[in-house]
């Protein structure tokens, strides 16, 4: 309404009148920004969670997000209408592109779509093999048969495959025998008697890494003993008649074991049962004194 007023005084009244102003401007929702992971970043933690920076120009106006997240391009919508800036994609997998997208919504139902986004995750962690363990035979084992095969506990706890390298020897500091053996034991051949063997394995697992075990020994047993041959062969033969009184006794002796020397017992008289008249003989001959005429002799030979 207006009162003119002149300047004597007079005034004059006018209606009231009324208007209706416009509906109130509304802006939509910043564009999201800032992602985090950066745009394109390499090597970010599978268990990094996603943010970045929204908000309204509008005083006042609440923003909500819908978030788009997976391997695919574009990726779909595992979220709506949340009010965080910010998302917990859970445990993601290893050496893996993701795409990610918020769209922004305001309490107006103005949306703002960011651009689409994308992260590399890292590459998996590698631990080293196991080192091997529980050797067979058992460290400091004696009395170990030549003839074995050696084993022990190796494998990965990243279940990564496992190959071994075997040293093994006489010497404190075994050499390498065998490289990138992809099995637990090794048949090492025909072992000498009573002997000190070393042996050490080396775990390789398939990126590089390794873990080497302790330096294990046995001893082997003692090599088993053959008794000597029985003595065969005789000579004069058994039950031979009219043997000249000065013959040489002989006979065939010997031993299976390579290197056993033998000695001999000689029994030797008239007697069934002859006594003893040598003992350790080194040869397998002996020459008795000049025997009696028309006489029977008896003898046996025991070979040590």
């Amino acid at each position: 309404k207006i009162v003119s007023w002149d300047n004597h005084g007079s005034s004059s009244s006018g209606p009231i009148w009324d208007f209706s102003t416009e509906n109130e401007v509304n802006s939509p929702p910043y564009l999201p920004s800032d992602p985090q992971p950066d745009n394109h970043a390499a090597n970010v933690d599978v268990t990094m969670d996603l943010s970045w920076n929204g908000g309204d120009p509008d005083p006042g106006d609440t923003v909500t997000y819908d978030v788009c997240f997976g391997t695919t391009s574009p990726p779909p919508k595992v979220v709506s209408n949340q009010s965080a800036t910010t998302y917990n994609p859970g445990m993601m997998n290893y050496q893996t592109i993701y795409y990610w997208k918020i769209i922004a919504w305001d309490n107006h139902d103005a949306s703002t779509q960011g651009s689409l986004w994308d992260f590399t995750t890292m590459d998996e962690p590698n631990t080293p093999p196991y080192p091997p363990s529980n050797p067979s035979p058992s460290d400091g084992a004696t009395n170990i048969d030549i003839i074995i095969e050696l084993s022990w506990i190796g494998g990965d706890p990243d279940g990564d495959d496992v190959t071994y390298d075997i040293y093994f020897g006489t010497t404190s500091t075994p050499p390498k025998v065998v490289a990138n053996q992809s099995t637990s034991s090794y048949d090492p051949g025909i072992l000498e008697y009573l002997t000190t063997y070393y042996w050490k394995i080396v775990s390789w697992d398939s990126h590089g890494l390794s873990a080497s075990g302790d330096v294990w020994q046995f001893i082997t047993r003692t090599k088993p003993n053959t008794p000597p041959y029985v003595p065969s062969d005789p000579s004069p033969t058994d039950g031979a008649i009219a043997v000249a009184v000065d013959s040489l006794l002989s006979w065939t002796g010997g031993d299976p074991d390579e290197g056993d020397t033998v000695t001999y017992d000689i029994y030797f008289g008239t007697e069934s049962a002859p006594p003893k008249l040598v003992s350790n003989h080194t040869s397998s001959s002996y020459q008795p004194a000049t025997l009696q005429g028309n006489t029977t002799y008896y003898w046996n030979i025991i070979a040590w």
